[in-house]
């Protein structure tokens, strides 16, 4: 009997050892060639912490990128295969540019036959059907097809701003995270519906990205299937979640610093939502920074892998690193990020930092080199879009019942997906600008025939881009604004006792601008927005009401011009402003 548990005792200690000269058996695979590594554990290598969901991704590789902060990369160990995890930028490029034909492919991969739906988002494609996916994608995204695209984005956050106004609370307490995923997600849905609903002929230009796909596709040299058109949709929803994460964070950034919210705001001022044209939205350059800063605390890809497709060696310095075929190369986004060699005071959060060309050069938020993430306008417009309306009608405070703090990420995500919910609160921006400078404007009008100078009195309104048929936009020059035609169409309807009276005039009337774009492609485009604005101005209500009856119509001629913008861009706009409908009511009248 003993004999028998000595054998077996001997078999399961044999079983060990075979197990633990199998997992280790790679351990000094740095060490042969000299290279700085991190000692691994016992089977989970350098990733033990994310394996027991104990850390976020980035987390563990940030650990791992400080245990040699001089060295330009680092040897690890990933469970019980060795990797190399590039610390150096210039690396790093080497590896996505320079090299890129020996690292083409990620490390995740999926075969088609298992699922042909995600097979098809170029992020997991590989070799040849990468490159094609990569060019159909990138036709689908590219600028000029953004521009057909946008007037989508502005009228769902135009609709979600609306949403937003109708909550009842003065101080609306919302999840960001679950906001923004809804505007990023009815973004993409109103292009599909619309694609049902309003067909264009076959000879008209793709009007939605579901049209432009199925555009691009069937223009290209390879015919894609209606199977294949429909799995390449799904790539685009699988980006909702890291648009809207950001769109999130951005946010509750803004609320943790109110001193950036108010810089941001004042630059948003200066554009105004009426010109908030696809060129001049791009060129709000504080808004970008405040975009970008939020991006590099937490970038769309905590860590990259590439593959080594041919056995290559790196150089960098004194330093060569031998990477055989089949080894990956780990690219940690998030602590470089957060590396004081590239961001001075990487912790505090600073958009000012994005005015320096060097930072942009060491800023990989969606990636780099032909990898890059083709979405990355399209995500990037729509951030802007989104941030843009919140900041421009709320001002964005810290929730009072939850603790001020950095926000922490999901353990066993690959992107920076908040752990607790974002809870801010929104308060509407008590403003109508309207109501303090259009009227004075008008009030103006009545009592001066002649040219006025409104530079100051009419802002935002004024800002409009306008340019005749032979101009080319360049540099903004200062544009002057000066009265030169308002038009004011006023109607009374029902019981002039019952709409007001001389002792108790009110004027509300609907003011249109409308917006006149001509691209350099021949195509043009209009947009209009309506106001509703309320005019209190005894010089104004008394002098309009004078001249209204029951049943007339009234034209009430003033004088308003603008003077010319010059941008850049290939948008040539036209702007004009109407008002009409002039009613009055009693002061207690709804």
């Amino acid at each position: 009997m003993l004999i028998v548990w000595l054998c077996s005792a001997a078999v399961v200690a044999c079983g060990f050892l075979i197990i633990y000269i199998w997992a280790t058996w790679n351990n000094n695979y740095w060490y042969k060639l000299g290279i700085p590594f991190i000692k691994p554990a016992f089977l989970f290598g350098n990733l033990k912490d994310y394996v027991l969901f104990r850390k976020n991704i980035g987390e563990v590789y940030n650990e791992l990128y400080w245990k040699f902060p001089d060295e330009p990369a680092v040897g690890v160990f990933k469970l019980r295969s060795p990797q190399l995890m590039l610390r150096d930028i210039d690396l790093i490029k080497t590896v996505c540019n320079k090299e890129f034909n020996s690292f083409r492919n990620h490390e995740l991969k999926l075969n088609s036959e298992f699922n042909e739906v995600a097979a098809s988002n170029p992020f997991l494609a590989t070799g040849e059907k990468w490159k094609r996916l990569r060019n159909l994608h990138a036709a689908i995204l590219s600028t000029g097809k953004l521009r057909l695209v946008y007037p989508y984005m502005l009228n769902v956050c135009k609709l979600m701003v609306d949403y937003l106004e109708q909550q009842e609370n003065q101080d609306l307490e919302v999840g960001m995270k679950q906001h923004s995923t809804k505007g990023a997600t009815d973004c993409l849905t109103k292009i599909i519906k619309d694609l049902f609903e309003n067909p264009t002929d076959d000879n008209s230009l793709p009007k939605n990205l579901v049209q432009l796909m199925a555009h691009e596709s069937l223009s290209s040299a390879y015919k894609s299937t209606y199977e294949e058109l429909a799995n390449h949709s799904m790539t685009y929803f699988s980006g909702f979640d890291s648009t809207s994460t950001e769109i999130a964070l951005t946010l509750y950034m803004l609320a943790l610093h109110p001193e950036v919210q108010n810089d941001l705001r004042n630059e948003i001022k200066e554009v105004g939502e009426i010109g908030l044209g696809f060129d001049r939205l791009h060129k709000m350059k504080y808004l970008e920074a405040v975009i970008n800063e939020t991006m590099r605390l937490y970038p769309t890809c905590l860590v990259s892998r590439r593959e080594c497709t041919q056995d290559i060696v790196l150089k960098s310095g004194v330093r060569h690193y031998p990477i055989k075929k089949g080894m990956t190369v780990s690219i940690p986004y998030y602590a470089i990020h957060r590396d004081e060699a590239y961001y001075p005071d990487p912790m505090k959060f600073n958009p000012d930092r994005f005015y320096e060309k060097e930072t942009l050069s060491q800023f990989l938020p969606f990636g780099i080199g032909p990898r890059i993430c083709f979405g990355a306008k399209f995500s990037l417009t729509a951030i802007k879009c989104a941030v843009f309306h919140i900041v421009d009608n709320f001002e964005i405070l810290l929730s009072q019942n939850v603790e001020p703090k950095m926000p922490e990420f999901c353990i066993n995500s690959l992107i920076p997906i908040p752990r607790d919910k974002l809870w801010i609160n929104l308060r509407k921006l008590n403003r109508n600008f309207s109501h303090c400078s259009f009227t004075e404007v008008c009030s103006s009008c009545f009592k001066h025939k002649d040219k006025i100078s409104i530079l100051e009195q009419l802002n935002p309104i004024a800002r409009y881009a306008t340019f005749e048929e032979n101009q080319t936009p360049s540099e903004a020059t200062p544009m002057e604004k000066t009265l030169n035609q308002i038009t004011l169409l006023g109607r009374v309807g029902g019981e002039p006792q019952k709409r007001g009276s001389l002792e108790h005039p009110v004027v509300i009337f609907s003011l249109a601008t409308h917006t006149h774009y001509k691209y350099e492609s021949g195509e043009t485009s209009q947009k209009t927005d309506w106001h509703r604005i309320s005019v209190f101005k005894p010089s104004l209500r008394d002098l309009v009401f004078s001249y209204l009856h029951k049943g007339q119509r009234v034209l009430v001629n003033g004088r308003i011009t603008y003077g010319s913008v010059k941008e850049d861009g290939n948008i040539k706009s036209t702007t004009s402003i109407v008002a009409d409908d002039i009613i009055f009511f009693h002061s207690g009248e709804n």
